[in-house]
């Protein structure tokens, strides 16, 4: 629906609203809240999904025997609604990558672009997750560790991708076998910053051209896991763990102060799994992250999906995914997929997909977003009912300018062979 139209919509049905309330002498608090609810917050929900797909067909890929790290992959999204996905191919050790055009139904590529081949690296050492960030909607850039080593590649809108660059061995330069929490992204002059955790420590670097890279600095000592956020005007902040997975910190980039935001009861065996934050376009910072038994980590009960975000620079607790005997976020293993979108009535919506575990031992992908009254919504039903019970999931989310909800995520064909599938939510109004 076209927004102007649907604005002045909305103020006929409010004048009407009005009169009507003014006409019966008043109307109750909780039936004014019903209606403003679903004037304000009803747009773009989602009401149906596609048909999932795999990415490629006939393209799977082996699982780490090791560390089973999953299948390492990652995407972004441009303004305009293209995506780019990269992912390994963990059988010829090759990176891949694939785009979906605004308006397409599937990826493009059969079969993926290789981007580069690295060798001898054993999988298990590959960080769990490439960094991915975009020059602009077509120029994506990527970073990631292998063997110990941080690598990047920058895609050429014309030549495609350019060979990769080794930027510097972690094992001869840090004393680190292993980079792993990969993640890129620019600053207001376009210099390219580079974050990774080698060892417990967290680092960073500016790549100023082609191939010259500053000394990493290390910026945080004793981490466990953590995630970059981009603030926008160059500014840059950090969601972490620390090495116990015990507590959850929110910092700045340049700044010696950092805010605790959650801790685990003490004296018992709770964890912090995957985290995830971003900042929204009205400049609030939403932060996610997995709580489970450390000892029983698939026991539906013991999971759950914590939520805060920054309201005016002060950090708010907001309502949680709590597990029930019966089912509940897996918390340790993966991230929640976060985005956070303007809907159809120009409400800023948090989204959400996360692999749900059933008891006693299921996995699925559900969908959830965030209502202001109410806490989070979750799909009754798994968004994938043909690629089912797949326990290393790595579910990845991205909304489109349309309010398209687009998940990728990582289905087990067996025990050590997978494939990456496609599934698009579509919502219940699409923006003409």
């Amino acid at each position: 629906m076209n927004k102007s139209r649907q604005s002045k919509n909305a103020g006929i049905v409010l004048l009407i609203f009005f009169g009507t309330c003014i006409g019966f002498g008043g109307c109750s608090n909780s039936l004014t809240d019903y209606l403003f609810k679903n004037l304000f917050y009803e747009g773009w929900k989602i009401a149906s999904w596609s048909s999932p797909q795999p990415v490629v067909d006939t393209e799977t890929h082996e699982l780490g025997n090791e560390k089973r790290n999953g299948f390492p992959m990652n995407m972004a999204m441009g303004s305009n609604g293209k995506i780019h996905l990269v992912g390994f191919r963990v059988s010829t050790r090759e990176w891949v990558y694939a785009v979906r055009n605004p308006g397409s139904d599937r990826f493009e590529q059969e079969p993926f672009t290789v981007i580069a081949d690295l060798g001898s690296v054993n999988p298990d050492e590959m960080g769990l997750m490439p960094g991915i960030e975009l020059f602009s909607d077509d120029v994506p850039i990527i970073a990631y560790g292998a063997g110990g080593v941080l690598y990047f590649h920058m895609y050429d809108a014309v030549d495609g991708w350019k060979s990769q660059e080794q930027l510097f061995d972690a094992s001869t330069e840090l004393g680190a076998d292993d980079i792993t929490n990969v993640f890129c992204t620019f600053s207001a002059d376009f210099k390219i910053h580079l974050f990774f955790k080698a060892g417990n420590s967290f680092y960073h670097t500016i790549r100023t051209g082609y191939a010259t890279v500053d000394p990493p600095q290390e910026i945080l000592s004793d981490v466990g896991t953590a995630c970059v956020l981009h603030l926008g005007s160059g500014g840059m902040s950090l969601l972490y763990t620390d090495s116990a997975k015990k507590n959850l910190y929110y910092a700045k980039y340049g700044s010696d102060e950092s805010a605790r935001l959650y801790s685990v009861p003490s004296g018992g065996t709770l964890g912090i799994g995957g985290i995830n934050a971003l900042r929204d376009s009205q400049g609030t910072v939403h932060a996610v992250f997995g709580v489970y038994d450390t000892e029983t980590p698939t026991d539906p009960s013991s999971n759950a999906i914590g939520y805060f975000r920054n309201r005016e620079d002060l950090w708010v607790q907001e309502k949680w995914i709590e597990g029930t005997s019966s089912y509940g976020p897996l918390a340790a293993f993966t991230s929640p997929a976060l985005d956070v979108a303007e809907d159809s009535n120009g409400n800023l919506r948090v989204h959400l997909a996360y692999t749900r575990v059933t008891s006693p031992l299921g996995f699925f992908i559900h969908y959830a977003y965030y209502d202001e009254v109410d806490g989070w919504q979750i799909s009754d039903k798994s968004v994938d009912t043909t690629y089912t019970n797949s326990f290393w999931t790595f579910p990845l989310l991205a909304v489109g300018p349309q309010g398209e909800v687009h998940l990728v995520y990582s289905w087990t064909q067996s025990e050590l062979d997978r494939t990456m599938v496609y599934v698009r939510g579509i919502p219940r109004e699409m923006q003409e």
